[in-house]
């Protein structure tokens, strides 16, 4: 998307474009997310957006950290998950944040963590707590096999199926079509016979 691109590097287009669009769209937080800001306006969604925008904030590399800490004690979850996803936090930082990821969660995968290449950042991302960003790191395509036989243990349903369907290399889980039906029958509310 042009204003993507744009306001990832034009902290001017990205002024423009919040003066042009309705907040709390899609497009929004998709530009948001990664918009180089003027310390102004950082400041001022930080203070006073949308959750929506909060969210984006929390998220964006260009909003100083210290700024963005300011939104660890966000009335909203939603802004405080994002907070804890960022990629310069430390795990004690993540921790320290009040979120939490349950496993019925459908969440948008974190674009910065496609971007990682380097193994031993990988590695560290691997043995995060924060359950998204695993998540996203089951699609990223730089995966040494160590960090695929991880994930593919990971405790999280959602990691394993992201793998599978993302690594070539995942070791195959006998179990896993198993868990699948038990969890789309879940989601469909159709009750388990007891067993016998």
């Amino acid at each position: 998307m042009a204003a993507r691109q744009i306001s990832d590097t034009d902290p001017d287009a990205t002024d423009i474009y919040l003066a042009a669009v309705m907040p709390d769209t899609f497009w929004d937080r998709s530009v948001l997310d990664s918009a180089a800001l003027h310390p102004s306006t950082a400041e001022r969604l930080v203070r006073t957006g949308t959750s929506t925008q909060r969210a984006a904030m929390a998220l964006n590399p260009h909003v100083r950290k210290d700024l963005a800490m300011e939104l660890a004690e966000d009335s909203d979850h939603h802004v405080r998950m994002m907070l804890a996803s960022r990629s310069d936090l430390t795990e004690g930082e993540r921790a320290a944040i009040d979120y939490l990821i349950d496993e019925r969660d459908r969440l948008d995968p974190l674009h910065w963590v496609y971007e990682v290449t380097d193994t031993d950042r990988l590695r560290e991302l691997a043995g995060s707590g924060n359950v998204l960003i695993r998540r996203s790191l089951a699609d990223n395509r730089h995966l040494p096999q160590d960090v695929v036989d991880l994930l593919s243990a990971d405790d999280d349903f959602a990691v394993r199926i992201l793998l599978c369907e993302n690594q070539p290399t995942v070791s195959p889980d006998p179990g896993l079509p198993v868990e699948i039906m038990h969890a789309l029958l879940d989601r469909a509310g159709v009750p388990r016979l007891p067993a016998s």
